[in-house]
């Protein structure tokens, strides 16, 4: 679609290099225009990320990533200068250029550009995904690989260069010109020759996720304002919207991002921002968004929100979310989409948002520049009401509502792009408070994302809300999923339902799981209904249920900050455990220093459960 839309222009579609003003440069008149919370904002990002000289990178950082598994070491001044270099260019078009602060910006561009290598650690295994092991320093003379942040430090060399292009040529012309050397040396050249990064998608079978249009897009707008090979410019382009096709292909027409609402930001938000930059570059002549799909993608935030920062939080998703509101507000107006716009202007309202002035926020440089630009009206009527359910048929995810209460549920497999092994897993929000839960992800390691992922507890599921069965938990692989999903919603309530069987090993002995999940509008009650059929039974069902608040357990009763649950008493024994979370991520998502597992255990062993939970209001 992407492909065949750019063509379609022509191949002088692209407005020159010359002439190409995306953004307002260093000194255009729009800069004296923001307003003064942007312009404030913006002189806080810069005086907090401001540090003395250049942060330092070394070899034995780099190394730390195989000899104790911390990546957070070397990531954090690699992060940090180029945080700092987007700080710096924003201060300099925002308030001008105070003493100084141009030699710190040509010290921060050069240190960058003498770095081995632009590709992190934890992303450089001979650039060969889940591929050989890490080395303890991986020849990093090799520049052929382009991972995230080499694609993002490609991004906001070329947008320092592009703000503040007079000012650096005034001390000396050498420094954009050495960017544009390393910028085709590292990036353009083995974008254009090669076909096997895995991201790209071209291999027969090869699933792309998030990486897709974040890598994708940050070429295309390093080369739009830095190549002056015209045709070599429309290449890079032309190879972009190839690529992110293949990214589109793996959405059903719904829009539902397998990654979970967390990712969104990275996957379809990275999307609209390549879009927008298209649109830039030729005018206004490219534009895909009145396509369905499109349309849906941008609607997924809205459909995913349970309230305020809450969203419905599979796969690696965290605890709270602050979306990234005026992308939504531009993708909004581009779709046409009027439930998104009140939606959007609601979190801008209550604070519920992502704010580009952030120190920390050093991805996605064009959207943080394009919200310098996006002003926050029409926020005095900003009255939303979230619909009453919504299905993602393509990830076989459904999130239900009554009016006070709110259930999500997930099928897919164990093998999606960030996946947890929860095929059946659910939640439950009472209030717009979370009760029954799903934990989300720790701060990341190596080991999230090699051979040890599903080590790691908060991966298994035998702390998400599905059954461990003679004795065993849900096993990882695409091969692990649900069958007979279905979902189905009238005025009285709506239900959703699976046979999991399938996602646990043979060992496991199933022969079938079926569940349902639903919703009692009228009631203001939520049914979970097990039955399960066993071939064999060694050991006796296990229900566990993960909980946000201490639980109270009465015979018969479970008390879960807002939510009671009923359970069968006369089948099921019932025990609870503290878990602590001295996780930094964990901590912050969940605001607490533990959470808590319920565990309904079968009396007896049994070749056949029927198990009805019942979730009410306390």
């Amino acid at each position: 679609m992407l492909l065949e839309t750019f063509d379609s222009l022509g191949r002088d579609a692209l407005i020159p290099l010359r002439s190409f003003r995306p953004i307002p440069k260093y000194g255009d008149p729009e800069w004296r225009q923001i307003d003064a919370e942007q312009r404030a904002g913006i002189m806080r990002r810069a005086s907090e990320t401001a540090q003395d000289g250049v942060p330092q990178l070394t070899a034995s950082l780099y190394m730390e990533i195989s000899r104790n598994a911390n990546r957070s070491h070397y990531e954090t001044p690699y992060f940090a200068r180029r945080g700092m270099l987007l700080s710096y260019a924003l201060e300099i078009c925002a308030v001008g250029a105070s003493a100084g602060i141009v030699d710190k910006v040509i010290d921060l561009i050069w240190a960058i550009c003498e770095e081995s290598t632009w590709v992190i650690p934890a992303h450089n295994s001979r650039w060969i995904r889940n591929g050989s092991p890490y080395e303890p320093l991986v020849d990093v003379r090799s520049v052929e690989f382009i991972d995230l942040f080499a694609a993002e430090t490609a991004s906001v060399l070329s947008w320092a260069c592009y703000l503040i292009r007079d000012l650096l040529d005034e001390e000396t012309r050498l420094i954009v010109a050495r960017v544009r050397d390393e910028l085709r040396r590292r990036v353009f050249a083995p974008y254009l020759m090669r076909e096997d990064f895995w991201w790209m998608g071209y291999a027969p079978g090869e699933v792309v996720n998030n990486w897709n249009p974040w890598v994708n897009g940050n070429v295309a707008a390093a080369a739009l304002l830095m190549e002056e090979d015209e045709e070599k410019r429309c290449e890079i382009v032309r190879k972009t919207c190839r690529s992110m096709d293949i990214f589109l292909a793996g959405y059903a027409e719904d829009g539902g991002c397998e990654e979970g609402p967390t990712y969104f930001d990275h996957a379809g938000g990275t999307l609209f921002d390549a879009l927008e930059m298209l649109g830039a570059a030729t005018g206004g002549k490219f534009n895909v968004y009145d396509d369905v799909k499109i349309k849906n993608i941008a609607d997924y935030i809205r459909q995913t929100n349970i309230a305020g920062e809450h969203f419905m939080n599979f796969a690696d998703a965290n605890a709270r979310l602050r979306p990234a509101a005026k992308l939504l507000k531009r993708a909004a107006i581009h779709t046409k989409n009027e439930k998104l716009m009140r939606f959007t202007n609601s979190l801008i309202k209550s604070g519920v948002c992502e704010s580009s002035d952030e120190p920390e926020k050093v991805y996605h440089v064009y959207r943080i520049l394009q919200d310098v630009f996006t002003k926050n009206e029409n926020l005095e009527d900003v009255s939303y009401v979230h619909d009453a359910s919504h299905y993602y048929e393509g990830v076989q995810a459904a999130i239900m509502r009554s009016p006070r209460l709110t259930t999500a549920a997930r099928g897919g497999n164990n093998g999606e792009s960030h996946s947890h092994n929860d095929v059946g897993n659910y939640i439950i929000y009472a209030d717009g408070e979370p009760s029954v839960i799903d934990v989300g992800v720790e701060t990341y390691t190596l080991n999230t994302f090699n051979e040890k992922r599903y080590t790691i507890w908060t991966m298994q599921s035998g702390y998400h809300n599905t059954a461990i069965i003679n004795g065993f938990d849900q096993k990882d692989g695409a091969a692990y999923k649900a069958e007979c999903v279905s979902f189905k919603d009238d005025e009285t309530g709506c239900a959703f339902s699976l046979d999991i069987s399938k996602a646990y090993p043979k060992e496991a002995a199933v022969a079938s799981y079926k569940r349902t999940v639903q919703i009692l509008r009228d009631e203001e009650r939520i049914r979970v209904h097990d039955e399960v059929e066993l071939e064999d039974c060694a050991e006796p069902l296990v229900l566990p249920i993960m909980c946000a608040a201490r639980p109270t357990l009465e015979q018969g009763k479970i008390t879960i900050g807002g939510l009671v649950l009923r359970y069968p008493s006369a089948a099921f024994c019932v025990s609870a455990e503290e878990i602590p979370i001295p996780d930094a991520r964990l901590q912050k998502g969940w605001g607490r220093p533990a959470l808590y597992r319920v565990l309904l255990t079968a009396k007896d062993c049994e070749k056949l459960y029927n198990v009805n939970l019942v979730y009410g209001l306390a």
